[in-house]
């Protein structure tokens, strides 16, 4: 018995605002559909944020609906848990849950086993932060026999996975599940450990977003195997997805340095993205400009930044982890981690895409749920 295990498609995702972009999204869950055909699985479970917006565009739905008629021609269940992305920050249906009513899904989120052809599923949708203390008591209260194989469902972010991001431990999971299908972090991760029954898997995003800056990617998804006593699982990486590089270059050999990238880029492979960090000092955009138009009639997307100086002002490199940076910031003014993960983490991300309305709305609902208390 073999089951797929996806998360993160951000269906809709548009990196840079271009449509090239948005569409290598909905080819990367394609593949995903595709090879899990192939392979002959028999489930796909998919750890949540289908969708990049939770207000998702008719072609967002329209390219899932398509997928998930494939799989039900093929007589393949499709079930999902919700992320953050698929999750309105104010009261509405989530529009994940139309394919449910239609038939052509299983939502998996409400923390209720589910037997799909003999595995049990269970899941729950994605907390806040602070709401984790509520979905630690929940998963408490999960009971699955040993001898019965399982998979748990969360889209949630463990410390052990990402100390920046965390949200719960392993520790707060139940021990007794054959397999622990995870959502949220858009990089890989896998571990078996000691305290927990089966193997934990991140298979990671599935095609990169706007957050995950630009860099050297490998994205894919988990074929879990279920046939032996001990489950197994193996990452199948995706052939689609677009190259992306970030490379530090120097302002006094810029042209030759750019040739040098030119000459590595595949033919035949889709126009990458790139992003070069030009050290040096006295660097002059125009020149950086020209010397790289050559590389960028070669891109889908290219910029660059300076790592050192421009023109004797110091400027500060990009940190390695500029999430963890914003964070670690935000911490330091608001003196309040659940209140500096709400700026960062749920408010800025609507600013960022200019959704203003949205922005509003989730202030207003933080402030009747009096979700901060903020008396001294």
């Amino acid at each position: 018995m073999l089951v797929a295990h996806v998360s993160d498609t951000h269906l809709g995702a548009a990196q840079f605002g271009l449509k090239e972009r948005e569409d290598d999204c909905y080819e990367a869950f394609n593949e995903v559909i595709d090879v899990s055909i192939r392979e002959g699985v028999s489930i796909i479970v998919h750890s949540g944020d289908i969708f990049d917006d939770p207000r998702p565009t008719g072609t967002s739905l329209a390219k899932f609906a398509e997928s998930l008629q494939k799989l039900r021609d093929k007589g393949i269940p499709f079930l999902f848990t919700l992320g953050e992305h698929d999750i309105s920050r104010v009261s509405a249906t989530p529009s994940a849950l139309l394919f449910e009513k239609l038939g052509l899904a299983q939502y998996i989120g409400r923390g209720e086993p589910k037997m799909v052809k003999g595995i049990n599923f269970v899941g729950f949708h994605k907390h806040r932060k602070t709401e984790a203390a509520e979905l630690v008591k929940k998963l408490n209260q999960l009971q699955t026999p040993r001898n019965e194989r399982s998979v748990l469902v969360l889209h949630q972010a463990l410390f052990e996975a990402h100390k920046y991001a965390g949200e719960i431990s392993v520790n707060d999971l139940p021990r007794n599940f054959s397999y622990y299908a995870m959502g949220h972090l858009h990089d890989r991760f896998e571990k078996k450990f000691d305290m927990l029954g089966g193997l934990l898997c991140y298979p990671g995003s599935t095609d990169p977003t706007g957050v995950e800056g630009v860099e050297s990617f490998e994205k894919g998804f988990y074929i879990v195997d279920f046939s032996s006593e001990e489950v197994s699982a193996n990452w199948v990486k995706l052939e689609s997805t677009r190259p992306q590089l970030s490379v530090e270059v120097k302002y006094e050999a810029l042209e030759e340095e750019i040739k040098s990238i030119i000459a590595s880029i595949p033919k035949e492979k889709k126009k990458p993205v790139v992003r070069l960090g030009i050290s040096g000092s006295s660097i002059d955009p125009a020149v950086v400009s020209s010397k790289i138009r050559a590389l960028a009639e070669r891109c889908l997307y290219c910029d660059w930044q300076p790592m050192e100086k421009v023109e004797g002002a110091k400027v500060i490199s990009r940190p390695a982890d500029m999430e963890e940076e914003v964070m670690r910031i935000a911490k330091e003014l608001l003196k309040n981690e659940d209140l500096a993960y709400f700026a960062v983490k749920e408010l800025l991300p609507l600013l960022e895409q200019g959704k203003t309305d949205e922005a509003n709305d989730m202030l207003w609902e933080t402030f009747e749920r009096r979700r901060f208390d903020f008396r001294r």
